[in-house]
């Protein structure tokens, strides 16, 4: 019998164009002695990127900001969660949600990047 998905996941890797980094919390200390928080590179991978036809505007903490959704389909890891950044192009994204495929071969990253007006 014939799999109805095995093009369509052969195209889906065909899609995967980007590298990203895939980022994780750090803490080191400075030259004072003070924990300073910092993040460093868990993996860099290729992704498929899917960006949000609309930003939606908000005010948080009496500024405008511009937010834009944004998901990149990954290869399956199963060592990123929604504490992780994505890092892409000069810009960072936290992650918002993590969403495997039913067949475990892809991992979908929900973004959100925000930017101060």
């Amino acid at each position: 019998m014939n799999n109805p998905n095995k093009y369509r996941k052969q195209e889906r890797i065909g899609r995967m164009r980007d590298s990203i980094d895939i980022l994780y919390k750090t803490e080191t200390t400075d030259a004072y002695g003070e924990r300073v928080e910092t993040w460093a590179t868990l993996a860099t991978v290729f992704a498929m990127m899917q960006q949000s036809a609309t930003s939606n505007e908000a005010i948080q903490a009496g500024q405008e900001t511009a937010q834009q959704e944004t998901r990149y389909t990954i290869r399956y890891r199963n060592d990123v969660n929604e504490t992780n950044r994505v890092a892409h192009n000069g810009r960072t994204f936290d992650i918002e949600s993590v969403t495997y495929s039913n067949d475990m071969q892809f991992v979908t990253l929900g973004c959100r990047q925000i930017k101060q007006a």
